[in-house]
């Protein structure tokens, strides 16, 4: 609860009670993993994705894209594979997965159908990307923090940045009121950028970066609110 601050258990932890050769996971819920930028909320559901997550010492590939229902409180997989980076598309109400390499995904939350698309490149799986409602398309940042425009068909231009290598890699990102785009990556540090101008800004004032990285979409600006959250391991 943003409002009192008070946290909430609103699913039980499911038992690792199926086997893929020396994996364990759960049958009926999704495993704890890796969720990158794979945490999408449409339609009065969330979606989750991500990899790995198997109870073991191998290292095991997660069990898929899952999807909570918040009134009936259960979940339910998808019969699509999803992707490291995503983004919901409110004009459309349609949800963009990209794995990263050669895959693009189109989902209809309405009824979950899909299509997947071939894609080249190759950005790998540290990625994230938000939608950006004002200019109708998406916001991406790959593995070693470059920020792209990408068309809601999937075609990707790279942005300028004058900041070093993996400055962005990992962070959090979305969009403020004032249509600029901010990125966190868990510490005091926050950078901002202006789609329509091109500027770059270290609106922290420039001081050390020690976030543990890894926010990915775990950083979104509350409307009603008028402030930024963000989840961190680091303090």
């Amino acid at each position: 609860n943003l409002i009192n601050g008070d946290w909430y258990e609103v699913a039980p932890e499911y038992p690792y009670d199926a086997m893929k050769g020396n994996c364990a996971y759960p049958s009926q819920a999704p495993t704890s993993y890796h969720t990158y930028d794979g945490i999408i909320y449409a339609q009065g559901f969330i979606y989750v994705w991500g990899t790995p997550g198997y109870a073991s010492t191998d290292y095991c590939w997660g069990n898929g894209t899952w999807k909570w229902d918040l009134a009936k409180r259960t979940w339910k997989r998808m019969p699509f594979s999803g992707g490291y980076a995503s983004a919901y598309d409110q004009r459309r109400n349609l949800i963009y997965y990209y794995n990263g390499k050669d895959r693009w995904t189109t989902v209809n939350p309405v009824d979950d159908s899909f299509t997947d698309r071939p894609k080249s490149g190759w950005l790998r799986e540290h990625m994230n990307m938000v939608y950006d409602k004002t200019r109708d398309m998406m916001w991406l940042t790959d593995n070693g923090g470059t920020l792209y425009r990408v068309t809601v068909n999937g075609g990707m231009t790279k942005v300028k940045s004058p900041f070093k290598d993996k400055t962005l890699q990992m962070a959090g990102m979305d969009l403020g009121p004032d249509g600029n785009l901010y990125f966190w990556k868990g510490g005091s540090r926050v950078i901002s950028f202006h789609p329509d101008t091109g500027e770059w800004s270290d609106i922290s004032g420039n001081r050390p970066d020690k976030g543990d990285r890894k926010i990915f979409s775990k950083w979104k600006f509350v409307d009603h609110l008028g402030v930024f959250v963000g989840i961190s391991t680091f303090y």
